[in-house]
């Protein structure tokens, strides 16, 4: 006989488990993979063996990985326990803990915008962050305040028909319905806005009686481009005829009584937001002017010890074309503060007032009179302009001066009249989305100099007087407009050859 020994063995499995992790409630928590080995080559059963505290839901062995399906109960901490088993019933465990935190939202809504009243608000596109989650999905749950027709979702974005009658801000609230597994909301603002049009009168006029008077051109202008009408809102003392607006100017049928009389334009945007304006006509046997002066701008703003212009333009009304003489009075700080750049002028000529202050010039608005006299006659014509001095800069950085803008600001253009071209200024105190547009008389938009996003600071453009089609424009009177953010403001400019 003969003995020999024989050891049996087994050895437990290895289990390494996952990494520990996050997931917001109400979606799936995927761990990263964990591993097993068996030192004696065994097939290994990893399983789920415990979780602490308890859920709704078990997680479960998907491969090589852990998948758990939570819930909005369940916040917190949460230890996961695996246990990896041989055919022999050995084993070994293992435990990762996965904190659950607080639902994130189940869409992102649209960006707060505007929209001009009366037109169709598209928004931007909504984002769905839950994949069981469609644009049939979401619902609209309210619009504060109550507007005259009711939002829509068309595809991933909102569409509201507006009226005239909306104004202001509106709060728009979506809502996930039942074909979404959670329900969410989020709410964004509709910023509804119409501003009024801008009417600039003709100038002052003479008549004889018993003739057609006819003015010199109104202008019209609208900050959000409205189609504008302008017509008669009176006569004062009330005329046998009444005025007639004639493209862009009015004609007047006068009789023999003579006298001053007002004449009251209203001008109306499409939601009847109006401007009015009133101008003078004197109906008299006085020999009357057939030219008068036109200068632009009717306000202007200087800070003591520094100089600004005026455009001053002599105009022929009845084919005048005797030469004249220009005087201006009511200056501030007299005689030698106010200059013109050429003293005898024809009709259609142009030329500039430059107004010279002193430091030491009181601030206050100053009544200014320009007035244009036939050479070698009686006949002359008046018109008022305004200055206002404002207190001295202060010499130093941009930063420590008070009167760096604090805000939007658009300036005057430079030079101004202008050939061939012209430097657009304007300020931003903050980086955003600029649209710079130049419209002609008729308030067609025929340039679009500038439209995209800027920093912050002074800005300059340069304009060349070319259409967007690269035309050369016609002499004349344009309208250049800034929109930058909630910000509108539109000047006026010359274009002469």
């Amino acid at each position: 006989t003969g003995y020999f020994h024989v050891t049996v063995y087994n050895r437990p499995p290895e289990l390494t488990c996952p990494e520990d992790g996050n997931v917001n409630a109400e979606e799936t928590f995927i761990s990263t993979d964990f591993s097993v080995t068996d030192p004696d080559g065994d097939s290994v059963t990893v399983s789920f063996l415990d979780i602490n505290p308890s859920a709704t839901n078990d997680p479960q062995i998907v491969d090589n990985h852990v998948e758990w399906v939570t819930t909005v109960s369940e916040l917190g901490d949460y230890d996961i326990c695996l246990v990896a088993t041989d055919p022999c019933g050995l084993a070994d465990t293992c435990e990762f803990t996965v904190t659950v935190d607080e639902p994130t939202g189940v869409f992102e809504c649209p960006d707060d915008d505007s929209v001009h009243a009366g037109d169709l608000f598209v928004s931007t596109n909504f984002t769905l962050t839950h994949p069981e989650c469609d644009p049939s999905s979401v619902e609209i749950l309210d619009i504060t305040p109550v507007p005259t027709h009711n939002p829509v979702i068309v595809g991933y974005h909102v569409e509201w028909q507006t009226t005239c009658e909306e104004d202001g801000d509106y709060v728009i609230t979506l809502i996930t319905n039942e074909s979404c597994s959670i329900q969410d909301t989020c709410s964004f603002i509709v910023t509804v806005y119409n501003r009024p049009p801008e009417l600039t009168c003709p100038d002052y006029g003479h008549v004889h009686p018993m003739n057609l008077f006819i003015s010199t051109d109104f202008y019209t202008t609208d900050p959000d481009g409205d189609d504008v009408s302008v017509s008669l809102l009176g006569i004062d003392p009330p005329a046998e005829h009444d005025p007639v607006i004639v493209e862009s100017h009015v004609e007047w049928q006068t009789t023999c009584v003579l006298g001053d009389y007002i004449i009251t334009l209203v001008a109306t945007d499409p939601c009847g937001l109006a401007d009015t304006c009133e101008f003078m006509v004197t109906v008299t046997w006085d020999p009357v002017p057939d030219f008068y002066i036109w200068v632009y701008p009717i306000t202007q703003y200087v800070s003591a010890g520094q100089a600004v212009g005026y455009l001053v333009e002599l105009n022929s009304m009845f084919g005048f074309a005797k030469p004249c003489s220009l005087y201006v009075s009511g200056l501030p700080d007299p005689p030698d503060n106010g200059v013109f750049e050429q003293v005898v002028m024809t009709p259609t000529d142009f030329t500039t007032l430059n107004v010279y202050t002193l430091p030491q010039t009181d601030t206050g608005t100053y009544t200014l009179t320009v007035t244009g006299k036939e050479i070698g006659g009686l006949i002359a014509h008046s018109t008022q302009v305004y200055l206002k001095v404002l207190e001295s800069l202060d010499v130093g950085e941009e930063a420590d001066n008070s009167n760096t803008p604090k805000n939007f600001a658009l300036f005057q253009n430079q030079p101004n009249p202008f050939n061939p071209e012209t430097q657009i200024s304007y300020y931003l105190p903050k980086g955003c989305q600029v649209r710079v547009t130049i419209y002609n008389v008729l308030g067609r938009r025929v340039k679009t100099l500038f439209d995209g996003y800027q920093s912050a600071g002074m800005q300059t453009l340069i304009w060349n007087g070319r259409s967007d089609e690269g035309i050369q424009l016609s002499s004349g009177i344009y309208f250049y407009r800034l929109q930058a953010d909630d910000f509108y403001q539109t000047k006026k400019m010359i274009l002469m050859k």
